[in-house]
């Protein structure tokens, strides 16, 4: 039987993990690129794309043997980490931190995720990027099908409109916002207060650039390549750019550190911070880490006169400020259902599709075969050629007035009818001659013309 392409999801987020899980879970872009397609092929999905922040990481797929649940997905989650060189979880801890989400329920699932309406701040811009950085790998790494291709396109089309079309991002609103909201509930006056900045990467500049707002004492930016934090720098008009050599230092004349760095092990240990808090004799030092993995041991927020708060923390910040965004997100979910459901027409569609085409050729050949028959007998031997083309004509008009019904009948069925019950029913009524699925060739001449209606008739 020739079954519904079905999309499902397995991932954990801030909703379902804490940051520790989410932590161990993270995947970098270099790690993907090495296991991402083989783990796809070891574990026969069709399609793949891997969704790794701070705050989420999630697998999609489609399937006709879709998983049923989380345990049906649990190797593939395992493969992926062992393969990465990350170090194993048991299973039932997986298990407890991660959801899964199948057919509608994980179509409104990654449209809510890449409108921003399941981030930790709602609204917030950066997963859209994050959406499209993950497409493009998977469109490299050729585990993007027309399946995936298609969805993609449909979900970022979506997110434009609830921006758009909805106050989701008037208020500015971010992780690195709250980081320097924060700094601003416990100084008050930031402009009698140096910052320092570590990293150069989106959220860090975001961090910096507000920052800049309430003209603080000083900003310093360290960064492991130099010429980005001068990049940052530059684009800031103010502060000063630092090697990382430099970066024990800069922890001593500072007040405010924002954290958010690209690295996999921690940028500041305890006993760095030890040194550099006897140093400072006494003086506060307040530490927001926006990072993951993270950047500051959580052992450093032990040490007296060290205030460090991580991006759980976070959460509590923003919460004042989501009122507006949280009545933007339930006009925004109009947009996601709707999305959501034409996409599932789509794919609905698409699952009949081999079997209308393969119901045309049938029609197409048996209208040939019985024509040459028909007309091969001493009886039509009079007809002229004009005659010929009129019955054959009259012939293929019947056989497409037959396609046409079949077609509207399938994509169009009644109340409480399947459409992919009506195709199976052609495919057992013509046994034999109507195909289920075209040949791999077939579907991947198709693929290109995926994103065009299904059935034009």
């Amino acid at each position: 039987m020739n079954r519904k392409p079905v999309l499902y999801c397995f991932g954990a987020s801030h909703k379902s993990a804490s940051v520790e899980f989410r932590e161990a879970m993270f995947l970098a872009e270099d790690q993907l690129r090495l296991v991402m397609k083989q783990v796809m092929e070891r574990h026969a999905f069709k399609e793949l794309l891997i969704l790794s922040t701070c705050n989420r990481f999630e697998l999609y797929g489609f399937s006709t043997e879709a998983p049923k649940s989380q345990e049906d997905m649990l190797a593939a989650w395992l493969d992926l980490q062992s393969s990465s060189g990350k170090k194993v979880l048991a299973d039932k801890v997986i298990l407890k931190n991660t959801y899964f989400y199948l057919g509608r329920q994980a179509t409104e699932h990654i449209f809510s995720v890449a409108a921003s309406l399941d981030s930790l701040v709602i609204g917030e811009t950066q997963i859209t990027g994050q959406f499209k950085s993950a497409v493009s790998l998977a469109g490299e790494l050729e585990t993007l099908g027309p399946f995936l291709d298609r969805l993609s396109q449909e979900m970022l089309a979506v997110a434009k409109k609830v921006r758009t079309k909805t106050k989701i991002g008037e208020k500015k609103v971010s992780i690195s916002h709250a980081a320097i909201d924060l700094a601003r509930r416990v100084f008050r006056d930031l402009s009698e207060h140096n910052f320092l900045v570590i990293g150069a990467g989106e959220m860090a500049k975001v961090a910096a650039k507000y920052a800049c707002t309430y003209g603080p004492g000083q900003i310093n930016v360290v960064n492991r390549t130099r010429r980005k934090a001068e990049n940052l720098v530059h684009m800031l008009g103010t502060g000063k750019a630092h090697d990382w050599e430099s970066l024990k230092g800069c922890l001593m004349v500072s007040d405010i550190v924002i954290s958010s760095t690209g690295s996999m092990e921690p940028v500041i240990t305890k006993k760095l911070l030890k040194q550099v808090m006897k140093a400072r004799k006494g003086r506060t030092l307040f530490m927001v880490d926006i990072a993951i993995p993270r950047d500051i041991e959580p052992s450093c927020g032990n040490l007296d006169d060290v205030y460090l708060f991580e991006i759980d923390d976070l959460e509590k910040v923003v919460e004042g400020n989501l009122a507006e965004r949280r009545k933007a997100a339930d006009e925004a979910r109009v947009y996601i259902q709707k999305g959501a459901g034409q996409f599932l027409q789509w794919l609905a569609g698409a699952a009949v599709k081999p079997t209308l085409a393969s119901f045309r050729d049938y029609l197409d050949d048996l209208i040939g075969r019985e024509f040459e028959k028909t007309l091969g007998r001493s009886l039509f031997d009079d007809l002229s050629e004009q005659q010929r083309q009129a019955l054959h004509s009259l012939m293929k008009s019947v056989g497409a007035k037959i396609l046409g019904d079949a077609a509207r009948a399938v994509n169009q069925p009644d109340e409480d009818v399947i459409r992919e019950q009506l195709a199976s029913a052609i495919r057992i009524m013509f046994s034999g001659k109507v195909q289920e699925a075209k040949t791999n060739d077939d579907e991947n001449r198709d693929k290109d013309s995926c994103s065009s209606q299904i059935i034009r008739l």
